[in-house]
Order: structure tokens, then C-alpha cells, then sequence
């Protein structure tokens, strides 16, 4: 390992076991002289830290102070006595919560918060830079926070109101006071230290004296009294006491609403006097800088002549119909227009027509509507049910139909409505009666099946037979609950049944039902479960095979028995007789035979022997060689057995 590696790891070794042997125990905050102070108080944050390490080692030590979540000193040092931060002759803006913080080779412990409060404010000063002033002049203010640090905002007031926008955070203001006389200024100043505000004192008040302008406006008419109609009228609009200092201000001359002139010093305007109001004013205003002077006159115009009148004989007129115009007017040197008399003769209204909107559905509403063609409205139009007045609408646009909202409660009764259009004193026109069908919402479905549902096997033909109440044209869709969303038909019909039919297999089997729909709604039938059965020639297949298979079975044992039985026969080496000796075998018919036969003598004469019962033995026994032996004198005499084929 080389060197430089070597003393790299020792180095490292080193400040872990150093590092490791470093704690801080404890870090306390504290204010000096007290947490609660006043202004000019010097004050002290002393920051304590107690710090457990290892040998007698000197560390460096970083100190760091808050003021709220803002750091406001940092200090790196090796001593261990207290940090001390100063606050020399505190302020309001130095309220607020302190925490020290310290770092020692990476380990760091922060105080809890302490409060600084600061009671006590500078009382404000308010100068001015002049003490008089005319009319619309300026002025400047300013006010003194002595000593105050930190965010200032000054507020300034005039006779106790706050001077308009003059909250600010400089300490001067210029505006312009409004009015003539004397005002009593004072102003004050808030310290903000987030989220607080501190409100200083009033300042002393200041007496500020506005002197009014020596010029005027000055308006003069001539004639002012007994002004008639179309007379001339002489008016002048100007400035007194102009002088060499005077800087040009802006005249304006109105009467009412209606400006006639501007200009700077003089305005001379002839104006014809008009009677359209009992007493005319006239205004002349002076603006100058900020200061607004006004003078105003009112004259009285008498009217000449009245205004023109235009009438019309009739009330009403409709088209084609002939009128009469009259127009007053006298004149004399004025010329008078009467109102304009705009006649539009009216158009009579023309047969109107009645109709239904959508579908007209039993038990619901329906609206009607009624339109005449041609007419000039308003148009009165009156809904008529069997010679009765059921509604009226008053229609007042062109071409724009009246709207009538009923509710049909029997079928077939919407063609007792007809309805009536009057625009004057004329006869009313009349509609037709209506003609609309009147739906009947489907109220009932019911779904039966042919043939019944016990009897319904593999290939068999099914009808599904729907039946419903309701108008038509009627749509009616097959469906069954393993897919309700693909109906397995879909029809359309004009009578109240219909029917589906389909050949069935075991796939078949559901539950089925009808769903039938018209315009005014839709109804869902009973629902059949439709179980699909075995065909009749599989349920006679599985007895015949079922039968098949037993004989088969049985047939197979009969077999395999009557082997059996033969190979053993063949097999016996002696009869059931007594010992013979060879020679005197008897003869046996067949190997199956149970029973025995008479033996001839060996010369082949038939002997008369006495024979006894013949005693069977098991030929199908497992002990057929060991066949028992009787002795004669164990055998009963009797008849002789009948053979047994």
C-alpha cells in the first residue's frame, strides 16, 4: 500500500473516531436583559451549548441565528463560552422569535424559539415645505420616524380623513388639497414585523391655508328675459381678472347635455333658442390645474307654436282597407315636425292549421299547436274542445305558432279540438278539427309456448306466441336470459300477436321471453323456461342397448359355464360306482350326464345284479379326483333312476 493511501485511511480513521466521540448534549437561547423590553434597550441573545468530546481538543464551533425562519448572523468559532448577539438600542422591528443554531463537524442541535417584544415607538414629526397656498397648488409633506427601523408605511390626513392614495412608504407626499381655507394635517406610521403591524402615535398638526383663485368664469346672455322660440341668443363665456402670471386654463360652455363651445379665455356664441324644455340652463366652467369653477344662468324659451299633431281616423286597418291622414302645422319662422307616424295596415289573419308535436300518447302531455299563415300580430289564438273554449295565447311575432299543453286521458278523443285565430274585430278564423292518433302505451306482454313446455324433445318445432296490448306499429324482439342484448328476432307488426319459430336442441334450453315496443314505450313478458329433452329414438337407443349389453353379458357366462363343466367331466378318473376293474369300465353316454348307466357283464350277458340308489356328486366341485367310494353294504336297494338327458 502506498503512502499517500495509507495516511488518507488514518486521516479518515482519525475523524471517524473523532466524530463518533462528538456530541451535542444541549442548546439554549437566551435574552438579556429580559425577554420584554423598551425601546432603546440594548439587548443581548446569549446562545449556551453544552458538548460532550474526546481529549481536550479545540473545535470549530458554527453559530447561526434566526429571526423567524431567516438567518440573521452566522459566527465560526473554536471557543467554547457563549455566543453573544447584540441588538443595541432596540427597536418595534426587532420583535420576533430568535433560535441559535450549532455545527460541530457535522453533528448540529438547534434551541427552542424565544420572544423578543419591544414596547415603544418615536413619536412622528409633520413638516411642510410651504404654509400657504392658493387654489389647486401643491404641496409636500413629510413625516419624521425618528430612530424607527425596519418596513414603514406612512399615512397622512387632512381634517381627519386620510388624504387620498397617501398611504405610502416614503415619508413625503405631495398632493393638492381640495377646498379654500384651512387644513389641520397630521400623520402617523405602522412598523411591520410579519404577521404583526405596530401603530405609531399622531404627529403634531400642521394648519395649511388654501386661498381661493382671484379669477372667476364669468357668463353673460343676452336677452335673457322674454325669449321666444327661434330667437337669437347671445351668450359669452369668459375669465376675470386674468394677470401676466395666470397660466391658460380650459373653458367649456353647455347647455344641459349638449356642449356648444370651448376655448382659453373667451368663448361668443349666437344660438337660436329652441322650446324643447320649460326653462333652459346654461353652464360656463373654468378648468384650471385641479380646480374646477362653474357659473350658470337659466332662461326660459316660450313656445311659439305647439307641435304638430298626426292622426289617424281608424283604430285598426287592415289591408286593403282605406285610410284617412291628418297633419297640423302652423309656422312662422320655425319650422316643427310632428313624430314620425309609421302605419304598417294590418294583414287579417288566414285559416289557421293545427297540429300535435311528437306523438300524441295516452295519459300524457301533449302539446298542440295552431298557426295561421298570414296575419299581423298580435294574433289572439283560442284552443276549442266539442264547441267549449279550453285555452287562449296572444302571440305577438311573426309567423310564430301558440303553443297549447293538454293531457289525453281517453283514446281517440284528440279530434274534438280545433282551434280559432282573431288579430281585430273581425269574424275569428277557424281550423279543421284535429286529426292525430292517439298512441296507447303497451301496458301487457304475455309469452306462451307450443306445444307445452313437458313435451318438448330434440328436434322438435317450437312456436313462441306473443301477445301484448297496446298501438302499433308494434316491434317485437325474442330474447332469452343467457343473451339478452342479441335479440334472436326482431319483427314489426300491426295486429296484437306474433309468433317465433325454431327447431330445438339441447343448446335451446333457457329462459325466453317477449319484449314488445312502441312509440309511446316498451314492456318486457313472463319469461318460460325452455328445457330441451332427449329425442324419443335415443331414450329407446339406451334400453335396447342397455338390454344388448346384459345378454351379451349373460350369453358370455352361459358359455364360459357349460366349458367349464365339460372340461371337468372329461376329466374324472372313476365312476361313482364301486372299484371296478378296468376291464369293467361302465360305459358313460356323454360326459355331462349326472347320472350312471347299467354295466354288462364282461362276457356281455345281462345280468340280473341288484342295484342301489345311485348318490350324485358334485361334478363341479373342486374335489372331483377324490371322488367317495360306497362299499356295497352302504348302498339302499330300490328302483332304478330314471336317465336324465
Amino acid at each position: 500500500m502506498g503512502l499517500l493511501p495509507l495516511f488518507t485511511s488514518m486521516l479518515l480513521f482519525s475523524w471517524t473516531t473523532l466524530n463518533a466521540a462528538l456530541k451535542i448534549t444541549k442548546v439554549d437561547l437566551s435574552i438579556e436583559p429580559s425577554a420584554a423590553v423598551y425601546r432603546d434597550t440594548n439587548v443581548a441573545l446569549r446562545c449556551k451549548a453544552e458538548v460532550l468530546t474526546f481529549g481536550t481538543e479545540a473545535l470549530n464551533r458554527v453559530y447561526t441565528i434566526y429571526k423567524g425562519d431567516s438567518v440573521i448572523y452566522n459566527k465560526t468559532t473554536s471557543s467554547s463560552e457563549d455566543l453573544l448577539y447584540h441588538l443595541p438600542q432596540a427597536r418595534v422591528s426587532n420583535n420576533g422569535k430568535y433560535k441559535c443554531k450549532i455545527s460541530i463537524m457535522g453533528e448540529e442541535k438547534a434551541s427552542e424559539a424565544a420572544t423578543l417584544t419591544v414596547e415603544g415607538m418615536s413619536t412622528p414629526i409633520l413638516r411642510f415645505n410651504k404654509a400657504n397656498i392658493t387654489e389647486g397648488e401643491s404641496v409636500t409633506a413629510t413625516c419624521l420616524a425618528l430612530g424607527e427601523t425596519g418596513s414603514l408605511l406612512f399615512s397622512f390626513y387632512d381634517n381627519s380623513k386620510e388624504v387620498e392614495n397617501a398611504r405610502v412608504t416614503s415619508n413625503e407626499l405631495t398632493f393638492v388639497p381640495k377646498g379654500v381655507g384651512n387644513h389641520i394635517i397630521h400623520c402617523s406610521y405602522l412598523v411591520f414585523v410579519m404577521p404583526n403591524s405596530f401603530k405609531s402615535q399622531t404627529s403634531n398638526t400642521v394648519t395649511l391655508t388654501v386661498e381661493e383663485l382671484s379669477i372667476e368664469p364669468v357668463l353673460k346672455i343676452s336677452p335673457q328675459d322674454n325669449v321666444y322660440e327661434g330667437d337669437t341668443v347671445n351668450i359669452t363665456c369668459s375669465v376675470s381678472n386674468v394677470t401676466k402670471d395666470y397660466q391658460a386654463g380650459e373653458l367649456l360652455l353647455s347647455q344641459d347635455t349638449e356642449l356648444l363651445k370651448s376655448g382659453k379665455t373667451s368663448i361668443h356664441v349666437n344660438w337660436t333658442a329652441h322650446a324643447r324644455t320649460p326653462m333652459l340652463t346654461i353652464k360656463c366652467r373654468l378648468y384650471l390645474r385641479d380646480v374646477v369653477k362653474v357659473v350658470n344662468k337659466t332662461i326660459s324659451v316660450s313656445e311659439l307654436f305647439s307641435v304638430p299633431t298626426l292622426k289617424i281616423s281608424a283604430l285598426e286597418v287592415f289591408q286593403e282597407d282605406e285610410i284617412s291622414l291628418t297633419c297640423r302645422i302652423a309656422a312662422k319662422g320655425i319650422k316643427k315636425k310632428s313624430k314620425v307616424l309609421t302605419i304598417h295596415p294590418k294583414v287579417p289573419v288566414s285559416t289557421p292549421k293545427i297540429w300535435v308535436s311528437g306523438s300524441a300518447i295516452l295519459g300524457r302531455k301533449v302539446e298542440i299547436f295552431c298557426l295561421s299563415d298570414t296575419g299581423t300580430p298580435p294574433i289572439t289564438y283560442t284552443l276549442w274542445k266539442a264547441n267549449k273554449q279550453n285555452q287562449i295565447a296572444i302571440v305577438h311575432e311573426f309567423n310564430k305558432a301558440a303553443n297549447f299543453t293538454i293531457v289525453i286521458n281517453e283514446p281517440g278523443r284528440l279530434n274534438h279540438y280545433l282551434c280559432k285565430a282573431s288579430n281585430g274585430n273581425r269574424t275569428p278564423e277557424q281550423s279543421d278539427k284535429l286529426q292525430t292518433a292517439v298512441i296507447e302505451p303497451m301496458t301487457e306482454a304475455y309469452l306462451m309456448v307450443v306445444p307445452d313446455v313437458d313435451d318438448i324433445s330434440e328436434g322438435h318445432t317450437v312456436i313462441l306466441i306473443c301477445s301484448f296490448l297496446g298501438t302499433p306499429p308494434v316491434t317485437v324482439r325474442w330474447l332469452r336470459d343467457s343473451d339478452d342484448l342479441n335479440p334472436l328476432k326482431t319483427t314489426t307488426t300491426n295486429i296484437n300477436t306474433t309468433s317465433y319459430e325454431f327447431v330445438v336442441n339441447k343448446e335451446h334450453t333457457d329462459n325466453y321471453y317477449c319484449q314488445a315496443e312502441n312509440r309511446a314505450n316498451s314492456v318486457e313478458s313472463n319469461k318460460i323456461n325452455l328445457v330441451v329433452g332427449m329425442a324419443m329414438w335415443k331414450k329407446l337407443l339406451i334400453p335396447g342397448t342397455i338390454i344388448l349389453v346384459v345378454s351379451s353379458l349373460v350369453m358370455v357366462g352361459f358359455i364360459l359355464f357349460t366349458r367349464s363343466r365339460r372340461v371337468r367331466v372329461d376329466r374324472t378318473p372313476e365312476s361313482v360306482w364301486s372299484s371296478r376293474k378296468p376291464e369293467a369300465d361302465p360305459l358313460r353316454k356323454g360326459t355331462d350326464t349326472v347320472y350312471s348307466e347299467l354295466q354288462n357283464s364282461p362276457h356281455g350277458a345281462a345280468d340280473h345284479h341288484d342295484y342301489g340308489s345311485v348318490k350324485y356328486v358334485d361334478l363341479n366341485g373342486d374335489q372331483q379326483p377324490g371322488i367317495t367310494q360306497h362299499s356295497p353294504k352302504d348302498i339302499s336297494y330300490s328302483d332304478l333312476p330314471m336317465p336324465v338327458d
